[in-house]
């Protein structure tokens, strides 16, 4: 439709919309032309002038001449995370998997995925994968076993596509394409980041290795005294950590119920309480070692085994921080000068001195004030199940 009547010696111009429309190899046009007041000679000529802007077909049943194309696409999130900024892989298990939508075979003569950002020892714009001619037939699916080095958080992809056409008319639809996904597995060596308080955790336990005594459901032992040493306590992590919490839910605090569990805390910024077990946070690449009261504390190690959990809160940072495969928190764990003031246990033949030889005759002496002592065991609430054996002599 034009824009207006045009005058004798005016242009006019006008637009139609082809959105919906099926188009053919050659358009025809008409004209419907008419002037006021009547029938009139026409003396000159009216020139038209008709073209398309870039057409967009959503189908289109055409022959497909051969060609080859250059594809790139840029800025590719590999993930979403805005503070990953790439990693360093050890080893890879990937397979790229390619669906061919379109009617018409497709060789992918090469194919490379660049970073877009430096990376450890890598430049931005390295090669991080390259993938040599494949040949994907008319809606066929094909798999290649790929390997990855290093990826950045977003990735540019470049590729050479070339096809035999189609002498035939085939039908192509918009949605047509050629689909790629990149699945398997990765082994980390190095992740680039900036730490926005990620969390971490594990569990363990610590087994009670011994032939006379055993801890059945419920069984405990409760510390008149003693302590729980955490020795050489070091993270070599590449980040601070903001929080590391050790918990022990089978050693309790009076009054010894389930939720009465010892938690040690490393808090950045604390001052050392250990009455509360609370200290300052670990320093990065510094060993520390630190000494925990157990008096009064109860055991409950059930089949013979202490559990711990582990939870670690790293810091917020502006900085990019950098985190190895190899970097760990680590820390040798004992129990030292444990004094028992009641227990409840199986034993199986155990034998005990009740008193110290002092004078090292081989015989506990009552009559010497030095090795006497008194124990007992109260059988009526069966809180201890043993024999003990001494060698006592009379005082004469």
């Amino acid at each position: 439709m034009l824009e207006r009547v045009p005058q004798p010696g005016e242009t006019a111009a006008g637009m139609a919309s082809l959105a919906g429309k099926r188009l053919v190899p050659e358009l025809i046009y008409e004209l419907d032309l008419g002037t006021y007041g009547g029938a009139a000679q026409p003396n000159g000529a009216i020139r038209l002038q008709v073209w398309t802007t870039t057409l967009e077909a959503d189908r289109a049943l055409a022959a497909v001449p051969g060609q080859t194309v250059q594809v790139e696409r840029q800025r590719i999130a590999v993930a979403g995370e805005s503070q990953l900024l790439g990693a360093v892989l050890a080893s890879s298990e990937l397979t790229l998997t390619l669906h061919n939508q379109l009617p018409v075979a497709l060789q992918i003569e090469s194919l490379q995925i660049r970073t877009r950002e430096p990376v450890g020892g890598y430049p931005a714009g390295y090669a991080a994968l390259q993938l040599g001619p494949v040949t994907v037939g008319p809606d066929e699916t094909v798999t290649v076993p790929v390997q990855l080095g290093v990826v950045s958080r977003e990735v540019d992809a470049v590729a050479m596509v070339s096809t035999p056409g189609s002498a035939m008319p085939v039908d192509v639809a918009a949605a047509d394409r050629l689909e790629m996904e990149l699945q398997g597995l990765a082994r980390l060596n190095t992740l680039y980041f900036y730490p926005q308080g990620e969390t971490f955790h594990t569990d363990g336990s610590i087994a009670i290795e011994s032939d006379e005594v055993a801890f059945a459901p419920g069984d405990y032992v409760t510390l008149a005294d003693g302590q729980l040493v955490l020795e050489d306590l070091l993270s070599t992590l590449g980040a601070n950590l903001d929080t590391l919490q050790l918990s022990f839910p089978d050693i309790r605090r009076p009054p010894y119920r389930p939720g009465d569990t010892l938690v040690v805390r490393f808090v950045r910024g604390a001052v050392d309480d250990p009455g509360r077990y609370l200290f300052a946070g670990l320093a990065a690449g510094s060993a520390v070692t630190r000494a925990l009261t157990l008096r009064d504390l109860r055991l409950y190690p059930a089949q013979n085994t202490l559990r711990y959990h582990i939870y670690g809160r790293l810091e917020t940072a502006s900085q990019a921080r950098a985190l190895e495969a190899t970097d760990s928190v680590r820390a040798m764990v004992r129990l030292e000068n444990l004094d028992l003031k009641d227990a409840r246990v199986q034993v199986s033949n155990l034998t005990a001195d009740l008193n110290d030889d002092v004078n090292g005759d081989g015989l506990l002496d009552v009559a010497l004030d030095a090795e006497a002592r008194i124990s007992s065991v109260d059988a009526s609430t069966n809180s201890a199940n043993a024999s003990a054996a001494c060698r006592c002599r009379e005082p004469t």
